[in-house]
C-alpha cells in the first residue's frame, strides 16, 4: 500500500500532488506485486530456491488489500497533499514533543500523511494514516485511553503539531473493515495525561514490564507477552551493573 501511494506521487520523497494522469489502483497495485514478485524471486534464485507458494499467496492477499486501500483513498488523495512513508526524526536526532505536562523523544515512519497545503504551518487540515492490513480498523479515543493502541499515531500526531501544523487528525485504514472516524488531537490530549506518563517512564527511567502476580491456577490473569516473565535477580543485578544509565536505580526483589 505504502510502495502504490509513493507511485501515485508527483514527489515520493516529500510532500507531493496526485500524478496527472496517475494509473487507476488495480493497475498500479499490479504494477508494485510484479516489482516486489521479481526482487523475492531473485532472492530465492540467488540461494538456489524456488519462490516457495506462501509467497505467491501472500502477495496476492496483500495486492487485494492495497487495491481496496487505495480505493477509499484515491478520491482524497486527488485534493490534497501527500507523503508515504514519510519519516518523522531520527534515531540520532529524535523529535521532541510536549504534551500533558510530559516531554517525549521518538522517531519513525508514518504510512502516510495527507496535508491540505505543502506546508504544514499554513495547513488547516493535517491527518496522519496507519494502515492496518488484519483486526478491525477502530481508533477510538476510549480505546486509545484505556489501552494505548493507536500510540503510534499520536505520537506522530504530537510530532506534526510540534512543527507547527495547526490542527492534526489520526486516522486508519483498513481495507476490510473500512476507514476509522478521524480523531483530532487537540480534542484527545487531555486524556491521555496518564498513558503519556507512563511512556516518558519508561524512557526516562529504562524500566518496562508489570510487577505482581503473573501466573495463578485460580484466577483469571490478563494476557502478557513472554518478555514480562521474572528474571532471577542475581542475572538482573548483574545485567543492571553493566548499563550505566541503571546503575542508581534499585533492582526490585
Amino acid at each position: 500500500m505504502r510502495s502504490a501511494c509513493r507511485a501515485l506521487s508527483d514527489d515520493p520523497e516529500n510532500l507531493g500532488r496526485l500524478k496527472p494522469g496517475a494509473a487507476f489502483p488495480a493497475e498500479l497495485v499490479s504494477a508494485c506485486l510484479e516489482s516486489r514478485r521479481r526482487r523475492l524471486a531473485e532472492a530465492f534464485q540467488a540461494a538456489d530456491l524456488p519462490l516457495p507458494d506462501f509467497w505467491e499467496h501472500e502477495l496476492g492477499r496483500l495486492g487485494h488489500l492495497a487495491a481496496g486501500a487505495l480505493a477509499i483513498l484515491m478520491p482524497e488523495l486527488a485534493g490534497c497533499f501527500f507523503a508515504a512513508e514519510h519519516k518523522i526524526g531520527r534515531r540520532e536526532q529524535p523529535v521532541r514533543a510536549q504534551a500533558c505536562g510530559v516531554e517525549l523523544e521518538f522517531y519513525g515512519r508514518m504510512d502516510l500523511l495527507m496535508a491540505v497545503d505543502r506546508d504544514l504551518k499554513k495547513s488547516e487540515r493535517t491527518v496522519v494514516i496507519d494502515f492496518k492490513t488484519s483486526g478491525a480498523a477502530a481508533l477510538g479515543e476510549v480505546s486509545l485511553v484505556r489501552k494505548g493502541e493507536g500510540l503510534q499515531l499520536v505520537l506522530y500526531a504530537l510530532g506534526l503539531e510540534s512543527f507547527g501544523a495547526p490542527r492534526v487528525e489520526l486516522r486508519m485504514i483498513n481495507p476490510v473493515a473500512g476507514a476509522s472516524s478521524s480523531l483530532v488531537l487537540e480534542e484527545i490530549v487531555p486524556g491521555l495525561q496518564p498513558l503519556l506518563r507512563v511512556v516518558t517512564a519508561g524512557q526516562t527511567r529504562g524500566v518496562f514490564g508489570r510487577r505482581g502476580v503473573l501466573f495463578d491456577d485460580y484466577h483469571p490473569l490478563p494476557a502478557m507477552p513472554l518478555a514480562v516473565l521474572p528474571v532471577p535477580v542475581e542475572i538482573l543485578k548483574s545485567r543492571w551493573s553493566l548499563t550505566p544509565d541503571l546503575k542508581d536505580w534499585e533492582v526490585a526483589p
